[in-house]
């Protein structure tokens, strides 16, 4: 009865790998690569390895990290012989250097596209498109970021039904960024050993990754996200 048996009975082990994680965009054409962005992901929810949050540009890597980390990706890349395309890689620094987890041949979900465009002004969909068509592609990254982005997933203690979601003076807020909605007001919400639901991300954004953070704090303050309990939800 197990729940981690609930997608079905085979398993597939593999090396736990320490480290800080981090994700790379990068467009790559003619197998050259165009185009490359580090975002930072937050330390996991163990033991379900629960994503927490993200932040654009890297704040956690080095810049000799983000160099290896990009060189890691872009010869990955290289070696499985795609060379067209913008591709989404997950890794981690560990102690032993950078470690690929997965390699996505498609752009980053949920907030990736729209935070590259926000940070760097380069537009991934915009990419993917002309690399599939075999139109010259130019991004252009400025040598400084646009902004600083920080988003924390919203994820509550208990499984239930969202009942309310908002965060008290965003408008006005400088630093509010986005209250991204994964869940909807009104839908059940799984969390951890059920499911692996988030509600949504709260994003801030700064002139500085520490100003971004500050932001965040200070939203984070005004956020209400009730959650009707399972037996609550039945008696309705």
């Amino acid at each position: 009865n197990d729940p981690i048996f609930n997608q079905g009975r085979e398993i597939v082990l593999e090396e736990y790998l320490e480290g800080r994680e981090w994700d790379a965009d990068i467009v790559m054409q003619g197998g050259r690569m165009l185009y490359h962005s580090v975002t930072d992901n937050w330390p996991t929810r163990e033991p379900y390895f629960l994503a927490t949050g993200s932040s654009l540009p890297s704040r956690r890597l080095s810049a000799a990290e983000q160099a290896e980390s990009v060189s890691l990706s872009e010869r990955t890349l290289g070696a499985l012989g795609l060379a067209d395309g913008v591709f989404h890689v997950e890794g981690k620094a560990t102690s032993k250097g950078p470690r690929i987890l997965e390699v996505n041949v498609r752009p980053g979900g949920v907030y990736v596209v729209q935070w590259n465009e926000t940070v760097n002004g380069v537009n991934l969909a915009e990419m993917l498109f002309l690399t599939a068509a075999d139109i010259p592609a130019a991004p252009y990254k400025p040598a400084a970021p646009l902004t600083h982005l920080e988003g924390e997933f919203l994820i509550p203690g208990l499984s239930g039904r969202l009942e309310r979601l908002e965060v008290e003076g965003r408008d006005r807020h400088p630093g509010f960024h986005e209250l991204l909605t994964i869940k909807q007001v009104g839908s059940t919400v799984s969390v951890p050993p059920n499911g692996y639901d988030r509600v949504g991300m709260l994003v801030a954004r700064g002139d500085s990754s520490e100003e971004a953070v500050r932001h965040l704090g200070e939203l984070k303050a005004g956020l209400t996200m009730e959650i009707s309990p399972p037996a609550a939800t039945a008696k309705r």
